[in-house]
């Protein structure tokens, strides 16, 4: 009887999951600088290297994706610009995530700040996930699917790039008015994304034919919806309008605009596919 017990033991010992495999290159950066907190007895870094860092993260990132565009262009690379910043930016945002999984922890205090951020990522990620299913109909070589494709990759980074927003804050807890000024460019942000993803699934439905970019008078066109909701990111603290006085906006919107120019060539891609359908 001893024995048996003995063996069910072991038996019971065996079948304890094994914690998840994770990317030892995603986690390489955060677990040094974990160790470098640990090493010189510190909780976290200052808030001003936290700026210094964020604004250069979010420098280097468009510096990044404006030299890879650059390189692919004109080398019949697949999938062009809008690929291109879509993969990369998706891949950032993924490890961002990545990480947070793996115990890091982001600067979001509890209760309304940290659900409307949730329900922005939840939104990104809907977003990302009808560009996806774009990208692969525009395999085909429909010249309207491939115009959605351009359009749903390009809006949807843009969205990412605005995300990222949220997920670098400022934080730097030293002033007051700046923190004021950082909660209306977080619901500026918020407004932003969540407009955008009603813009990307109203000009998806004008593409899939379930309604006209003409219906309903008293609803506003998809197309003229989001070329207005374009100038008002650029026209915006968020944008880059006001930002002088802050190097971690001013290195976010670089970024953001990046992508702005990407989401109009989207827009206008859109629209030489509908005329096309219609005409057709």
């Amino acid at each position: 009887n001893v024995k048996k017990v003995s063996k069910k033991s072991k038996k019971k010992k065996s079948k304890v999951p094994t914690p998840p495999r994770v990317d030892p290159d995603k986690l390489k950066a955060g677990l040094r600088i974990k160790e470098l907190l640990s090493t010189n007895e510190m909780s976290s870094n200052s808030a001003a290297s936290r700026a210094i860092m964020t604004a250069r993260f979010y420098s280097l990132l468009s510096d990044y994706i404006s030299a890879k565009n650059a390189h692919t262009r004109g080398s019949g690379v697949k999938g062009g610009r809008s690929q291109l910043t879509y993969q990369t930016l998706a891949e950032v945002c993924g490890t961002i995530l990545h990480l947070e999984e793996s115990g890091a922890k982001p600067y979001i205090g509890e209760g309304v700040s940290a659900d409307a951020t949730k329900t922005s990522m939840d939104l990104v990620s809907k977003a990302r996930e009808i560009a996806d299913a774009s990208s692969i109909d525009g395999l085909t070589g429909d010249q309207k699917l491939r115009a959605k494709t351009d359009f749903t990759s390009s809006c949807a980074s843009l969205m990412m790039a605005l995300s990222l927003q949220l997920m670098c804050r400022r934080d730097t807890g030293e002033n007051e008015s700046d923190d004021d000024d950082e909660d209306n460019d977080d619901e500026a942000l918020h407004d932003f994304v969540s407009d955008l993803f009603d813009c990307i699934v109203g000009l998806c439905a004008v593409f899939d034919g379930s309604i006209s970019s003409e219906d309903d008078e008293e609803k506003e066109n998809p197309l003229s919806a989001i070329s207005g909701l374009i100038v008002n990111i650029l026209s915006s603290p968020v944008g880059g309008e006001i930002s002088g006085k802050d190097q971690i906006q001013a290195s976010a919107s670089k970024l953001t605009r990046e992508t702005v120019k990407l989401a109009w060539s989207g827009v206008l891609s859109a629209m030489s596919g509908i005329c096309t359908s219609a005409s057709s």
